[in-house]
């Protein structure tokens, strides 16, 4: 990695987006950044996946007020905004690559790309006292996020019984979890979650974990199955957990996190039939068609597939 000479001015980084998974994606950027401005400052609106990053020198929250901070700063500003219409739609370009380049105006190299959180002795002793509290076998568990947001990133709640039923099924215990997280703008509509009355023999841990235990969980569980939603870069921030991915709406290669500079590293897509992907249609399709977009699913029986293979090599 070629930085060069570090300034000593400070700098400062703002984000617009709000999404946990978004903002684990700008973690590449904010390191590399970091090199360049040892006095690097962030603004943001959701503070959590970015706490305790040591690249950080100062951590504020804004919401619709921006202090003037033209005097300490100057032209030292890397400002990085959702952009779902214009320069760099959303779904057609890796979230890491969308912030780097509007941030430092370049792609990372591969190896650069890996995505970072932070949790504490305290974090892990939490995480570790509801596993003992459960049950769970710490070798033959699986964590699941069965969550609800844009239609086309949604899966119907009969594929996720039946997921969750052949999990059960191969011996391996179900652990349920998630945050209803609300939007304040744009395109996105409210998180929400799927009842956990409707999985039964779970374990459900909805709204329990802060994102730094939740992130410390990953880091324990042997598979992860992910779908379009925060979880699924949340539970790469990590060398341990396997990543069963089902994308719907985005072609993988757009959303599957770098680990160790490669996207395939424990990691294994459960893609649908004919590898179709319609945010992959190039195009003015804009964003409010990307939320209803019609998608198509892989079967039960291929999602199961590949976690029985995953599960042959634990």
């Amino acid at each position: 990695m070629l930085i060069g000479k570090p300034r000593r001015e400070p700098a400062l980084f703002i984000t617009t987006f709000e999404g946990y998974g978004d903002l684990i994606y700008h973690t590449p950027t904010l390191r590399i950044l970091s090199k360049i401005y040892p006095h690097l400052d962030v603004w943001c609106k959701r503070p959590e996946p970015f706490l305790d990053n040591p690249y950080i020198k100062k951590l504020s929250i804004f919401d619709k007020t921006w202090p003037d901070s033209t005097n300490i700063y100057g032209s030292r500003i890397f400002h990085v905004s959702v952009d779902s219409l214009v320069t760099f739609p959303h779904c057609n370009i890796h979230t890491t690559d969308l912030v780097s380049i509007k941030a430092l105006h370049c792609v990372l190299r591969n190896e650069e790309k890996t995505l970072e959180a932070y949790w504490t002795k305290q974090d892990l002793n939490r995480v570790e006292n509801l596993l003992a509290q459960h049950q769970i076998n710490k070798k033959k568990f699986v964590v699941i996020s069965p969550s609800i947001t844009w239609a086309s990133r949604t899966l119907p709640l009969p594929f996720y019984q039946q997921i969750i039923a052949g999990v059960q099924q191969e011996g391996y215990q179900v652990i349920l979890v998630g945050k209803e997280i609300f939007y304040s703008a744009g395109v996105d509509t409210d998180k929400t979650l799927y009842p956990a009355s409707s999985f039964p023999q779970t374990i459900c841990l909805y709204n329990q974990l802060s994102f730094a235990e939740l992130c410390c969980l990953y880091s324990l569980t042997p598979i992860a199955i992910n779908t379009e939603n925060g979880n699924h870069p949340i539970s790469c921030t990590n060398d341990y957990c396997w990543n069963l991915y089902i994308p719907t709406l985005t072609a993988p290669e757009y959303r599957v996190p770098f680990r160790q500079g490669s996207q395939t590293y424990k990691t294994a897509i459960a893609a649908n039939e004919n590898n179709y992907y319609p945010a992959s249609i190039y195009g003015d399709t804009g964003a409010t068609s990307y939320v209803t977009m019609p998608v198509q699913l892989p079967t039960v029986e291929r999602v199961l597939s590949v976690f029985r293979s995953i599960a042959a090599r634990l």
